[in-house]
């Protein structure tokens, strides 16, 4: 069987959250189509973008989910399967180190809720624009941490903090998804593993991936993939790796995977 993955901030999405209207024509009525969504964003994300595209609203999203980087897994139908949150002791490493970054807001993530440290407006607009409904950080709030998130508009502090945790030998995986986004997952935690973990589940562990991204956190995808895709406006590194690059105003993202698949 052929599968098609798509990663949703930079590759079905466009800057404003918007998707192509054939890819959401596709996504509506192929309902025969192995799609299956990888992505940092949280469920709560997942849902409100595709509702602000007129999909799935009400009701749920009938594809399998990779979300959170891989921390989070979802079966057809929102149904949660298992998650990955990080080691107690790691994670009160990598909390007291993000603490000295306080130009950069960090988005917390549960399974479920989001909390937040360091908040500015920059961090306030992305939470409404991703969906992501969020609680104040405070010292006595006990968490079980499946990712954590840093945005900055200054892409040199966000390499600072990886920095700083590469220097303390801390074990967790770091990737940057866009130039503004520095995402902390549990070791081994990333959309690659997390996609494997799924795809045994159903029942899919033989299947030919054709797998679109256009980021550092879509690269453990790209080499899992059979064939791989990237937007133009992709990462420089991504595209490098990419077998097609795929104008994605002009025809959307899904149309050509699912020509190459056979899937048309």
């Amino acid at each position: 069987m052929n599968i098609i993955c798509f990663d949703l901030d930079g590759t079905l999405l466009n800057e404003d959250d918007k998707i192509h209207p054939s890819d959401r024509s596709l996504l509506a009525s192929r309902k025969d189509v192995p799609f299956i969504i990888t992505t940092g964003r949280a469920l709560s994300g997942i849902k409100g973008v595709f509702e602000r595209n007129e999909l799935f609203s009400p009701g749920e999203i009938p594809f399998p989910i990779v979300a959170q980087n891989g921390a989070v897994l979802y079966k057809p139908h929102e149904e949660f399967f298992d998650h990955c949150p990080f080691d107690s002791n790691i994670q009160f490493q990598v909390i007291n180190t993000i603490r000295n970054f306080d130009l950069i807001t960090f988005f917390l993530f549960e399974k479920s809720d989001i909390f937040v440290l360091h908040e500015n407006p920059l961090g306030t607009f992305y939470a409404q624009f991703w969906y992501m409904p969020t609680q104040p950080y405070t010292n006595s709030t006990k968490l079980s941490l499946t990712k954590i998130m840093g945005l900055s508009d200054d892409a040199q502090f966000l390499q600072e903090v990886a920095d700083s945790i590469s220097s303390l030998k801390m074990e967790v995986e770091t990737s940057f998804s866009l130039d503004f986004l520095l995402e902390i997952t549990p070791p081994g935690i990333d959309k690659g593993n997390g996609l494997q973990k799924l795809l045994h589940v159903l029942d899919l562990q033989d299947a030919q991936i054709f797998m679109a991204g256009d980021g550092g956190n879509d690269l453990p995808l790209f080499n899992l993939a059979s064939r791989s895709y990237a937007p133009i406006s992709g990462s420089k590194d991504l595209k490098a790796l990419a077998d097609v690059i795929i104008n994605r105003e002009a025809s959307g993202v899904l149309t050509p995977m699912l020509a190459d698949a056979g899937l048309l």
